[in-house]
């Protein structure tokens, strides 16, 4: 990657075709040429490589290299803790059984710099997660490609915005970025137009680079497993996988839920516990995975939402109104649930469904699939 490309994304100055190219601001556009759009142009003699994978979770593939992932969940869900994952299993030596040994597989860095980015808690809390890097690694010593950053006392969004920038540009080689959380580096998660472009402008980082982000985002109070705001709905359209993880006070353990894959089939959730003695979350037994399975109503429900939603909105690819998803779940209720419902109870799924973030509505008044 040439060093003034990426300068010029973090820095955009007006181009001789008069498009001013913003972050966070109005974009103005003139016209473009044919030569310009040239570029844009793809068909089958396109020379495009293929996706290379970066990131397996539950042996799946999560996200590739040019791409971002999102990690969702409540607040105290173990976010943090996953994302210890993340960063040690990148400067793990890559081994033939390396993605079946590990519920989450990075791809090895190499000397390349794993950077984790904290935009939440103190300096305290960062230096925690380095100290759990070195103990899920084994070792006292530092880790050189372990580049640890907090932001947290930093109060405006514009001067987190800028020394993120700043980080990207001197260690633009780096092979991970784990960013916690992403939200913080701009004007709120309800701006709407905003927060397209903070996810746009950060995917075209991503294939500049030729880099994988991880980005944290917390998702709505209550039941629902939504992401908040304009820049969670964002995240679910643009991310190549979206992970929830979900807190289980009852069992006391934590799931790394699929909540969504496009390179990938989904996973079945990854329960699991913190070992105390090795300072960090481990897979739970096969039995008391089952015995946690069994004793969930609620995400028995969720997961027969989710079917149901994916049965009537096929896969996602379709929008419809409010009547006509009732109906289709009159239909497909039998096959997928083994039982008929009546009008009413139809109409309390789809209640159900839009409390969990299975599904919203559009401005027009469409239902579409949110989440898998």
């Amino acid at each position: 990657m040439v060093v003034e490309e990426l300068h010029e994304l973090l820095y955009p100055k007006k181009s001789e075709n008069g498009y001013q190219k913003k972050y966070n601001g109005q974009s103005q556009i003139t016209e473009f040429s044919l030569e310009d759009l040239e570029k844009d142009r793809v068909d089958s003699d396109t020379d495009v490589p293929d996706p290379i994978p970066s990131i397996y979770v539950g042996g799946k593939i999560f996200c590739c290299k040019g791409e971002f992932g999102v990690l969702g969940g409540k607040q105290k869900a173990g976010k943090s803790s996953v994302l210890v994952q993340f960063a040690a299993s990148a400067l793990i030596k890559d081994t033939p059984d390396k993605i079946d040994r590990n519920p989450i597989s990075c791809s090895y860095a190499q000397n390349k710099p794993v950077i984790y980015i904290d935009t939440e808690m103190g300096k305290s809390k960062t230096k925690a997660f380095y100290r759990q890097v070195q103990k899920f690694l084994g070792i006292d010593q530092k880790i050189p490609q372990l580049l640890t950053y907090s932001l947290s006392e930093h109060f405006t969004s514009a001067e987190r915005l800028n020394r993120f920038k700043s980080i990207l540009k001197h260690y633009n080689d780096a092979h991970l970025w784990l960013i916690d959380h992403y939200a913080d580096f701009g004007s709120g998660v309800n701006n709407e137009e905003a927060s397209n472009e903070q996810l746009q402008w950060l995917n075209a980082l991503a294939k500049k680079m030729d880099t994988t982000f991880i980005l944290v985002m917390h998702e709505n109070p209550g039941s629902s497993d939504k992401l908040r705001g304009h820049l969670g709905s964002e995240g679910l359209r643009k991310a190549s996988g979206i992970l929830g993880i979900v807190k289980d006070k009852k069992h006391r353990v934590h799931k790394i839920e699929c909540r969504d894959l496009r390179h990938d089939e989904d996973f079945e959730a990854i329960i699991m516990e913190w070992d105390k003695a090795r300072g960090r979350l481990v897979p739970v037994s096969s039995d008391k995975a089952e015995e946690v399975r069994r004793d969930n109503p609620e995400e028995q429900e969720k997961e027969e939402l989710r079917s149901l939603a994916k049965r009537c909105l096929l896969d996602g690819s379709e929008r419809i109104k409010y009547g006509r998803l009732v109906d289709r779940i009159l239909n497909h209720a039998p096959s997928v649930i083994n039982e008929s419902i009546s009008e009413s109870a139809a109409k309390r799924r789809v209640k159900k469904m839009k409390e969990y973030g299975i599904i919203g509505k559009d401005e027009e008044g469409n239902y579409r699939l949110c989440s898998s």
